[in-house]
């Protein structure tokens, strides 16, 4: 019987470094817009602590691409207010300080 093999690990690999789960219901997304709303909250959560300066074009296009994936203004204000919670980060308050 063939044994299956693992590939080599990616010296590249993601490390997860949040201690916490991000306030999507995951049930609603595939995967892939599972993985740019974390990149989206990710995102965020760097502007949000000091540890990026955003471009304000940047930050509009990754919010618009946000609500386009939720599409839904409840559930937008749910995620908001979980994530808020979470960071101390506020989406909305975010997005709009950088709002031209």
């Amino acid at each position: 019987m063939d044994r299956l093999s693992l590939p080599p690990r990616r010296s590249e690999s993601i490390s997860v470094t949040k201690d916490f789960s991000y306030p999507i219901d995951y049930a609603e997304y595939d995967t892939e817009e599972i993985t740019r709303l974390i990149a989206f909250l990710d995102y965020i959560d760097a502007i949000g602590k000091g540890r990026i300066e955003p471009d304000p074009r940047e930050l509009r296009n990754r919010h618009r691409e946000f609500r386009s994936i939720v599409n839904n203004k409840t559930e937008e204000k749910r995620i908001d207010r979980s994530f808020e919670k979470l960071t101390g980060v506020s989406i909305y308050k975010t997005v709009r300080k950088y709002d031209d």
